[in-house]
């Protein structure tokens, strides 16, 4: 338990890079898209701007540094920024606390969260992401009946 040490990542044979840049690819810009939807989200209800190159350069180094730990690729998600903002944070400073506070539980806590079971941490993210529901949109669309184009 906690975080491993770090180690430069083992370069793959010849004949697995191919298959390997394709997923890399495929991963890259799933996760930009991801990351860039919830900033335009964000962006819109709180008025702030969203530089996209400077959103790409910090997924590209979150991801570099990550790989030198063997961690999963990184994106921002909708689950973490919605408890972010329901907690009421506004700028980046929280997600630096959140990080070093994750360390701390990782390198300490672990064994606590090891039973912890998987419907409680699921309860979590629903009810983080719960709030990113546009209700108001919803009900105009009925109204408009636009779901009836969408199946004809």
């Amino acid at each position: 338990a906690g975080v491993p040490a770090p180690m430069i990542p083992k370069m793959p044979r010849h004949e697995q890079l191919g298959p390997l840049l394709t997923l890399v690819g495929i991963l890259t810009l799933i996760g930009y898209m991801e990351s860039m939807a919830v900033s335009l989200i964000y962006a819109g209800k709180n008025g702030y701007d969203v530089n996209a190159d400077q959103e790409l350069i910090a997924l590209g180094t979150a991801n570099i540094v990550g790989s030198l730990f063997q961690c999963m690729p990184t994106a921002g998600g909708f689950g973490r920024t919605a408890v972010n903002a329901n907690a009421g944070s506004c700028t980046q400073l929280a997600g630096i606390i959140s990080g070093c506070l994750m360390i701390i539980v990782l390198w300490g806590f672990t064994p606590l969260f090891y039973h912890l079971p998987k419907p409680v941490l699921g309860a979590v993210v629903i009810v983080a992401v719960i709030g990113l529901f546009d209700t108001a949109e919803f009900v105009r669309l009925w109204r408009a009946e636009a779901f009836e184009d969408l199946m004809s």
